[in-house]
C-alpha cells in the first residue's frame, strides 16, 4: 500500500480555548497507480488532509504510513514530503528563481544530486507538462502565461520524483485554456507513467473526467469513497452538503424529473450522446 491513514483526527491547536478539530476518524488507503479525486464543500478538511498524505501535518491521534512505514516514527516527515509530491493552490506564486530551470532544479539541488543528475530531471519534468526544455530553461519564469508558471511549478514537484503527485485546486484561476492544458498533462502523466495523483477540486467536471475514484470529505469525516458514477448517482447527498454535480449528471436529472427514462449515473459527454441518439433513434420508430 502506498498510503494508508488509521483513525486519523487532527485539532489546530489542541489544549487552548481556540481549538478546532479539523478531520474526524479518517481511514482511507491508496494505493500505487490510483487517480483519487478529493471533492467536498468549503471548511470541509480537504487541506488539512491531503498536509497529511506527505508529512506536513502528524495527527492528533492515529496514524499516517507511507509504503507501510508511520510517518514520524519509521520514516521522518522530510522523507515523506520526498516521497508525496504536494502542489498547493496557486503554485506559481511561490517561484523565486531567475530562471525557469533553477526553479525545478531547486528541490534536486537540496535533494544532493549532481549537477548532470539536475539536467536530467529538469529536462524531463519540464518534457512531463508539456514545456520545450531548450525553449524555456533560460527564460524568466515570471515571463511565461498562467498555465505555464503553474506547468513550471509542477514541474519543480516532479524534479524529486515523487511516488504521488498532490494538487490541490491546480487550475483555480485559470482560463479555459489553461484549465485544459494543466489537465491533459496530468492525465497523461496519470496513463504513461502511471503516477499516482490526488487531486482536490471543486470542479465536478474535472473529476469526474479524470479520477477512478472519489473521496468526498465532509466536517472532517469521509461521507464517500467510491467510484464516481456511484457518488453522483447521489445528487440529492451532493446538493445537501453544498457539493454540485457534473453538467451531464445535472441534465439527465432534469431529465427524469420530466418523467424520461434515462440512465441517473452518467456523467461523461460521449456517453451522454449515446443515450441521447438512442433516445432519438427510438422516437422516430
Amino acid at each position: 500500500m502506498l498510503l494508508e491513514l488509521e483513525d486519523v483526527s487532527f485539532t489546530y491547536m489542541e489544549g487552548t480555548p481556540l481549538a478546532q478539530t479539523a478531520l474526524r476518524d479518517i481511514n482511507v488507503s491508496i494505493q500505487e497507480g490510483e487517480f483519487v479525486g478529493l471533492i467536498g464543500p468549503t471548511g470541509s478538511g480537504k487541506s488539512t488532509l491531503i498536509q497529511h498524505f506527505n508529512g506536513l501535518l502528524i495527527p492528533t491521534r492515529g496514524k499516517v504510513f507511507v509504503e507501510d512505514k508511520e510517518v514520524g516514527v519509521e520514516i521522518k516527515p522530510a522523507e515523506t514530503r520526498q516521497k508525496m509530491g504536494l502542489v498547493f493552490q496557486f503554485p506559481e506564486n511561490q517561484l523565486f528563481e531567475e530562471s525557469v530551470f533553477g526553479d525545478v532544479a531547486f528541490g534536486p539541488r537540496n535533494l544532493g544530486c549532481s549537477e548532470e543528475e539536475i539536467e536530467v530531471r529538469v529536462k524531463k519534468s519540464l518534457e512531463f507538462v508539456g514545456l520545450d526544455y531548450d525553449s524555456f530553461k533560460n527564460r524568466s519564469p515570471f515571463s511565461l502565461s498562467g498555465g505555464e508558471m503553474r506547468r513550471v511549478a509542477i514541474a519543480g514537484v516532479l524534479a524529486m520524483e515523487p511516488k504521488m503527485l498532490i494538487l490541490d485546486e491546480p487550475t483555480s484561476g485559470l482560463d479555459s485554456q489553461g484549465r485544459e492544458e494543466i489537465l491533459s498533462r496530468l492525465e497523461h502523466l496519470h496513463h504513461t507513467e502511471s503516477l499516482t495523483i490526488v487531486l482536490v477540486s471543486h470542479d465536478m467536471d474535472e473529476v469526474a473526467h479524470l479520477a477512478d475514484r472519489l473521496i468526498v470529505l465532509n466536517e472532517g469525516r469521509i461521507l464517500f469513497d467510491d467510484e464516481p458514477r456511484r457518488i453522483f448517482s447521489q445528487a440529492q447527498k451532493l446538493r445537501e452538503i453544498g457539493l454540485g454535480v457534473p453538467h451531464v449528471t445535472s441534465l439527465f436529472m432534469s431529465l427524469i424529473d420530466r418523467g424520461m427514462k434515462v440512465p441517473s449515473s452518467l456523467f461523461e459527454v460521449e456517453q451522454a450522446a449515446d443515450v441521447i441518439v438512442d433516445m432519438f433513434e427510438e422516437m422516430v420508430r
